[in-house]
């Protein structure tokens, strides 16, 4: 905002007796902008996937972990997925819906007999 909290917020700067007139339209495309950068930095990483009925996934873990714990739990099969960038799991008897950015997709390994 390149002000003070409190010049913003009584709209007087606090050492001087003038106005302080914040241009919160200024402000606000400023914050949109640094929004926009580090959701673009944060998903240059990401390597796209299509997750799909009947696929399998790995949940990661919440919480601290220790250093010999996995960091995902088993595979888990998904029974639906929605637009927003949300999935639904099969955990057993219930199901869960869960963000895309906490799952992984998971591939089995392909033995050496089924090249053949």
């Amino acid at each position: 905002m390149k002000s003070s909290p409190g010049a913003a917020v009584f709209d007087r700067d606090m050492l001087f007796a003038i106005p302080y007139l914040a241009d919160w339209h200024i402000i606000g495309i400023r914050r949109q902008k640094l929004t926009d950068h580090d959701t673009a930095r944060r998903n240059a990483r990401r390597a796209d996937y299509d997750y799909v009925v009947g696929g399998q996934i790995m949940i990661r873990k919440d919480g601290i972990l220790r250093k010999s714990d996995y960091r995902y739990d088993s595979p888990y099969t998904i029974t639906q997925v929605h637009t927003n960038g949300t999935i639904r799991v099969q955990h057993g008897s219930w199901s869960e819906r869960l963000n895309i950015r906490r799952v992984m997709p998971y591939f089995t390994a392909a033995s050496d007999d089924d090249d053949n």
